[in-house]
Order: structure tokens, then sequence, then C-alpha cells
């Protein structure tokens, strides 16, 4: 015998029906008479003999019907479930785990077989789980740039991204879009930013820039930086198309150009990585009242240029002045040897390819300094101007040149003319001016130093010139007489947020830095006080930003009139963001302590630089 399904209803004996589920028998005696008592398609069944103490009958659904959850009423009780035909689909979801077809499905037995369907807008039943959401934006690309596909109600919209918003064309006019959604084709809608410069990832050497673009559209552009250029792009901007642009920028060199750079009378463009300083122009000093402004260094100028002069007490051509430098020629006479109707009449010419002052350029027109009589020409970087005449040997490069002079004089109906010619020339070695040009032979040394905190690597050079513009480098050819200067400047090769700090400097005779005997003048990052005092030497930057700069007068060793000199400083790199890298030094010109960045040489770095040859000024 079947056991009794759950809600079965268990029947008593005696002429009362003992009512203890929703559906009862009523019986005096044997079950097998009673099926009338059941509710329709139940039938009354007995249980086994000795299965149960209680009452041996229950109603239960007769074959071919199965029991459903499907309110009814029989003898004037109401049941919440009822005995139908047993269909197809009740036999296939004894089959179906969990015995239905899942969350969002369905049986169907129309086609005669049983099978679970999902309903409207869900798909992909499976067994235990039912069916999921149907997803009307797979595989579907919106038209639109920038823009998202979304479900709405089934069907595909597009929306646009983050922190863009929507603009309509309407009439030839872009317009911002009355609704969020739009067609996944539509051809007059585009998405802009609504917040500039949000999730925008430029290149190297360039920075995002929130605008307008031709239409009058919100856009973000990426923009080469400050000091940059553009060599694929001229207009140095593109569109930030939501990938890092192809467009490289390089450093723009400012100097190149007074468009790029704000350089004035007096000042020489230096060029460097994003940037560009202006410095004193040679003859210039800084000016006292304008921090920014050159000033001529003393009474020796022409025009606007500042240019070493001499002090005549002659008038005779003979004694002219040539002062000789790779960049730079002047010629200089008294001006008293001269009539002063001649000299506007004075020009410049080594051969005949000149023959009167209006066939020299303005700037080899002759300069007169009524401050100490003097007439002078100069020529500037290209030496080979203003009628020079220039050849190279092999060994010297030869520059020669000649003044003209004519003066006519009117006597009665006749006019005598005198003519004067000086010659004058510079020669300077091959090898000099290769080393302006190129480096070749410069007195110089590098090292590579390993940043802290996994901060990368740079380059520390240290090098050793005989002028402060860094343009007549020393070489193992130069030799110094004294007291004259040299400049040495210690720099980092790459752009770097790091400042180049001089803790102490020293000279030795020998190569190594431990030699004797040896000559300190920067100690603590300040120079050594006797020397400051005594002009000997000067600090020019240090520990401002990725160059310090000092200059010294040339010296010989006591009872050596001719000397070497390896010169030796130790070097920290100082980050500005984290501490005040720039020594304070007191009156004593020693660096105050409390403004020292630290005292240990775990990061010093020592460099050295010769031999620089020098004699003593006989």
């Amino acid at each position: 015998m079947k056991l009794p399904a759950l809600g079965a209803v268990l029947l008593g004996t005696g002429l009362e029906a003992i009512k203890v589920s929703e559906k009862t028998c009523r019986t005096i005696g044997d079950c097998g008479f009673l099926q009338a008592s059941c509710d329709t398609h139940f039938g009354c069944f007995a249980y086994a003999l000795g299965q149960t103490d209680e009452n041996p009958c229950y109603c239960t659904c007769i074959a071919g019907f199965v029991e459903h959850e499907t309110p009814s009423t029989f003898d004037g009780v109401t049941y919440n479930s009822t005995c139908e035909f047993e269909t197809a689909c009740d036999r296939h979801k004894e089959t179906l785990t969990g015995g239905d077809c899942g969350v969002h499905a369905f049986c169907d037995e129309s086609t005669g077989a049983a099978q679970c369907h999902c309903e409207d807008g869900f798909v992909n039943w499976s067994d235990g789980s039912g069916c999921v959401r149907h997803n009307p934006c797979l595989g579907v690309t919106c038209s639109t740039s920038g823009s998202d596909c979304f479900d709405d109600s089934g069907s595909p919209k597009c929306i646009c991204s983050d922190n863009t918003d929507a603009y309509v064309l309407t009439g030839g006019t872009w317009s911002p879009s009355v609704t969020e959604f739009f067609e996944v084709d539509a051809a007059d809608v585009t998405c802009r930013p609504s917040t500039g410069c949000i999730d925008v990832t430029c290149g190297d050497n360039q920075h995002c820039v929130f605008g307008r673009d031709s239409d009058d559209l919100p856009v973000n552009y990426c923009r080469c930086d400050r000091g940059f250029v553009s060599i694929n792009d001229t207009s140095n901007q593109v569109i930030y198309d939501g990938t890092i642009p192809d467009m490289v920028c390089e450093n723009l060199d400012e100097c190149s150009s007074h468009l790029f750079n704000s350089c004035d009378v007096g000042q020489r463009c230096l060029d460097s990585h994003g940037t560009y300083s202006c410095t004193c122009d040679r003859g210039y000093v800084v000016d006292p009242e304008n921090s920014d402004g050159c000033i001529c260094d003393g009474p020796d100028h022409l025009g606007d240029r500042c240019v070493r002069m001499p002090e005549f007490t002659t008038c005779e051509l003979t004694d002219a002045v040539i002062f000789c430098h790779p960049r730079r020629i002047s010629a200089h006479f008294p001006k008293c040897a001269f009539e002063d109707a001649a000299i506007p009449n004075l020009f410049l010419s080594a051969d005949d390819s000149v023959t009167s002052t209006s066939d020299n350029p303005a700037n080899c027109q002759p300069f007169v300094n009524y401050d100490n009589d003097t007439v002078s020409f100069v020529i500037d970087d290209d030496l080979t101007g203003c009628g020079m005449a220039h050849e190279d040997n092999g060994t010297h490069l030869i520059f020669q040149n000649a003044l003209h002079s004519e003066h006519s004089q009117h006597i009665g109906i006749i006019e005598r003319t005198t003519e004067t010619v000086v010659d004058f020339g510079c020669v300077f070695p091959a090898n000099l001016v290769v080393s302006i040009e190129s480096g070749i032979n410069v007195i110089s040394t590098s090292v590579d130093v390993v940043l802290p905190e996994k901060r990368g690597s740079v380059t520390l050079k240290m090098d050793a010139y005989e002028d402060e513009l860094f343009e007549t480098p020393i070489t193992v050819d130069s030799v110094l007489f004294t007291p004259a200067p040299f400049y040495v400047r210690v720099w980092l090769h790459e752009n770097s947020n790091f400042a180049v700090q001089l803790d102490r400097c020293w000279a030795t005779a020998a190569q190594a830095a431990d030699s004797s005997p040896s000559f300190e003048f920067i100690t603590d990052g300040c120079g050594v006080s006797e020397q400051i005092e005594e002009d000997e030497m000067e600090i020019i930057s240090n520990g401002v930003n990725q160059i310090s700069i000092f200059r010294i007068n040339s010296f010989t060793w006591t009872d050596l009139p001719d000397s070497t000199i390896h010169l030796h400083c130790d070097i920290k790199l100082c980050d500005p963001s984290e501490e005040d890298c720039e020594p304070s030094c007191g009156p004593s010109a020693r660096r105050q302590r409390d403004t020292y960045s630290d005292d240990s040489t775990e990061h010093t770095h020592r460099m050295s630089s010769g031999p620089i040859y020098v004699q003593r000024h006989l």
C-alpha cells in the first residue's frame, strides 16, 4: 500500500467522521465503501495493518490524477488543494530539480511534449536556475563615440558615458540634448565632457586643457607643456579621444628666436630642458635696481653692447688694441688718430669685396666712445662677417681683416684723398674652437648617481670654463695665467626636481683627492671667508636648482711657477620639496648649521676634474 502524500487525511472509525486535515472520509466501517466520501478525484484508502494506531483510512488522488494547490469546496468545507488530471508537465516536473521549471520559467506541453520555457523578457533556461533577464545590449555598439548601450525595457538605447553630456545637432547648430537617451544608430548626437580633464591621460611632456572646438562644443585637448613643441602637429595640441595621443612633444629651444624668450638687451639666453634662463651677457652685470635686468659693467660700452675697452695714451694707429675671443673679435683705435670727418667713412675689409662703409652692415659700422676717445669695431659670433678673411691650416684658425680710412681734402678746385689701411687679425688653436662646439678635450668628469627611494638615476657632470658664460672651456691644452679666473659648474645632465648642493670643494697639486698640498675654498656649502673677502672666489649658485656654479681665481703652488690644479668637490642631491637646499651663509661666509640639510655622508658624491695648467704671470 502506498503511504499517504503530504496533506493526506487520516480516517477514523465509528459513525462520526474524524477530520484531521483538509480531506476526510466519512465512514461507518470499511474504507472500500467510502469512495464517495472523498473529494473529486480523491479515493479513500486504508493503511496497512499495524501501520498506524489511529485512523485507518485516508484520502488521496486516484490514479491518473495529481494533487494541485488549487482551492476547492467539498461538503461545505474549502480545501487548498484538489486532485486534477495528471498532465505531461506534471510528469515532467517530477524529473526537475526542485520539482518545477524554476524562476521566470513555465512548462508547456502544447506540442505534445512537456518543455520548460522562459517568460517574456527572459532567456537561457537551465534546470535548477530557471531563466535570466534578456540583455538587449549584447553585441550592440553605439554609433556615437563615448556612449554606452543600456536596457530600455528590453530595447537597446544609448547614453553618454560618465562625466559627459549629450549634444544634438539641429538645423546646423549643436545644443544640449533634452533627454539622456538616444538611438543606437543616432548620427546627430555627440558626447562631450561635462567636466574638464577627468580621466584624461596625455603623453610625455603634455598636459590636458579643457576648451572648445570649432563647433563651440566642450572638448579636452592634450597640449605640449610650456617649453616643448610638437614635431608632428603644428598646433601643438590634439583632441583627446580616450587614448594617449601619438603627438610627440620635444624640447623647444627658446633661445633660437626672440619670439620664444624674454631676454633683454645685455642678456644671453641659455636653453635647458623645458625652459630657459637669461644671464648677463659678456661685459654686463646684474642691475642692482632690477635683479631681472643687466647693466654694463663699468663705462666700457658701445651702443647696446658691453665691450672691454682699452686706454690710449698716443694717437698712433699702430697702437691699436685687438681683443681675440672665439666668439668675439674687437678692434680698437685711438679716436685722435682720425680726422672727425673721416670717422663716418671707416670700414673693414680684408679684400676688395668691400670698398666703402656703406658696404658694411650696421653691426660692422664704427662705434665711437667719447668717454675714452676710442673708435671700435666689434665682430660677434660669426667671425667670418664684416669683410673678415679666414683660413684653417689644420692646427690653427686664422682670421684677418683691415681697417680702411679715407679722408678727402678740398683745396679750391682740387681735391686730395688720403687712404690709410691698418691690418689686424687673430689666431686660435683649431682644437679650441672645436671644443666650444662639441666638448672635445674639455676638462670634465661625470658620475652616475642612484637616487634614494627608488626614484631612478641621474648623471652628475663637472666641468671648467674660462668665462662666466661657459663658452670657452678649459681643455687639456689650455694654460691660465695667474690670477685669471675660471668658472666651475656641477650640474645634473637629466631634467630632475633635485637641486645640486656643493658641500665641500678643494684643490690639490696631484690627482689624488687626499694628496698634499691641498687648498680648501668651500666648506659646509659656503666659501672660505678669507677668499670671499678678498674676492678671490665667489659662489654664484649653490643648492638653488640643477646647476651649482663657483668662480675662483687661478693660482700656483708655492715655489712652483708652473703648476697643475686638480679640483675636487663633495656633492649632495637635495629635494627642495622636503628641505631647504640653499645654504644660508653668515657674515663669516660659513654655513649656518640650523639650515644644513644633513651632516651624514650617506648620499655624498665626490667628483674630481683636472688637470688645469696654470703659469705665474711674470
